[in-house]
Parts: structure tokens; sequence; C-alpha cells
């Protein structure tokens, strides 16, 4: 009886240890896998910051093919992010307007966003350019 007993209490001690070994190595990795991820979102949010700075450029010089190049690779990294979806769409716009091409485009997205911001002044400006647009042609 005192060897059951024995034998009982170093099995309960072997399987609190074992659990606690094995509690300490998922949490290790969790822990690395946070890391890891919050390394990757640092990366991806400053190449989504350079995406939109060159962006920008191209837009600043009518360059409205670069523009949209590079703001799509930026809203591929960030697609619910406002800014990307307004420069997006407005480059888009902004190419419809001076060379009547990209207008489905312009149009399908400027409707996409404005379902999700009905009251950005910026959008419904942009609404209003591309309505027009689509008058006159």
């Amino acid at each position: 009886m005192k060897e059951k007993n024995k034998n009982l209490g170093f099995l309960f001690l072997t399987t609190i240890v074992i659990g606690f070994v094995i509690y300490s190595v998922v949490n290790h990795f969790n822990t690395i896998n946070k890391s890891a991820k919050k390394i990757e979102y640092v990366a991806n949010r400053t190449k989504y910051l350079e995406l939109i700075d060159d962006g920008d450029n191209w837009l600043n010089k009518r360059d409205w093919y670069n523009a949209i190049f590079k703001y799509q690779k930026a809203y591929d990294l960030f697609p619910k992010e406002y800014d990307i979806n307004y420069r997006l769409v407005a480059a888009y716009c902004y190419r419809c307007n001076a060379e009547f091409i990209n207008c489905k485009e312009a149009k399908e997205l400027l409707d996409k966003i404005l379902n999700d911001y009905p009251n950005k002044q910026e959008l419904l400006k942009l609404k209003e350019s591309l309505e027009f647009e689509y008058q006159i042609n």
C-alpha cells in the first residue's frame, strides 16, 4: 500500500512537472510569434508609408498610372486604411477625368468607399467631379 501511494505521488508530481514544461514551451512560442507579428507589422507599415509617399510623388506629377500602381501596392498591405482608399480612388478619378481611362474602376471603388464613409466631404467632391465627367460623355 505504501509503495502504491509512493508511485501515485510520483506520477502526480511527474504530471505536474510535464504540464508546467509544456505550458512554458507553448508560452515561449506564443511570445516569439507575437514578436514576429509585431516586427512584420512594423516592416509592412514602413513599406506602406513609402509606397504612399511614392504614389503621392507620381500623383503630383500627374502620372496617374504610376500613382495607381504604388497606391495599389499600399492598399494590398492595409486595405482597410481610409487614407490609401481615398488616395487610390482619387488617382482613379483624376485619371478618368484627364484621360478617360479607369472610369469604371473609379466609380466602383468610389461607391464602395462612400458606402463605408458616406459623410467624407473629399469623397463627395470626387463623386461630383466624376458624375460631371460622365454627363459630358
